[in-house]
């Protein structure tokens, strides 16, 4: 399986260290990054319940290919890969902060900054939920708990999204929200490979 970016990495590109010419950013209004991201909320919720069943199914994997419980998993599989791939489009910001920004007055330009601030969050969470599906593809191991730091550090990027979007995380530079995200966040970056075989 081919791993993304890390975390920091896709935080990075973000902030515009990766050629803005290749990736411009459309200019769109205020109020399709609120709806963006108040879709990129209801995609994320969608991955990480496709993903928890999909796990849970995941012992069947090695079962042979006409049994019951592997055509169980192999659906839950592909239903969980279509959803993470939606919310990863839904979220990932193409091109810098800069390159959203710089068609916006100086107002509305405030008013957009939470919500890239907030969707950067969101793709955070989507490589943490990507890191997690990784880890069960190699393992097979239908546990959740081997999952559950992945997990727990997506929704607390999540949590982070709602708070910037709403106003609880005061920042001028991209930096200093990244500042203010939790430890957990940044600890995620390297897992031990549980990998059996």
């Amino acid at each position: 399986m081919t791993h993304r970016i890390g975390v920091l990495g896709a935080t990075l590109l973000c902030l515009g260290l990766a050629g803005p010419a290749a990736h411009a950013a459309s200019c769109l209004p205020v109020t399709a990054y609120k709806a963006r991201f108040a879709r990129g909320l209801d995609a994320y919720t969608e991955a990480r319940t496709a993903l928890i069943r999909e796990i849970h199914l995941a012992g069947a994997m090695n079962s042979a290919p006409s049994s019951k419980a592997y055509a169980q998993w192999d659906s839950a599989d592909a239903q969980s890969a279509r959803a993470e791939d939606a919310y990863s489009k839904m979220v990932r910001l193409h091109g810098s902060y800069a390159d959203a920004l710089r068609c916006h007055d100086a107002a509305d330009a405030r008013a957009l900054q939470p919500f890239l601030y907030g969707l950067t969050n969101l793709e955070i969470a989507d490589n943490l939920l990507f890191q997690a599906r990784g880890d069960m593809l190699t393992t097979c191991n239908s546990a959740l708990s081997p999952y559950m730091p992945y997990i727990d550090a997506a929704d607390q990027a999540v949590a982070m999204a709602r708070k910037v979007v709403a106003g609880g995380v005061k920042s001028r530079f991209p930096s200093d929200h990244i500042a203010q995200e939790p430890d957990a966040l940044a600890n995620m970056r390297e897992i031990p490979n549980r990998c059996i075989g």
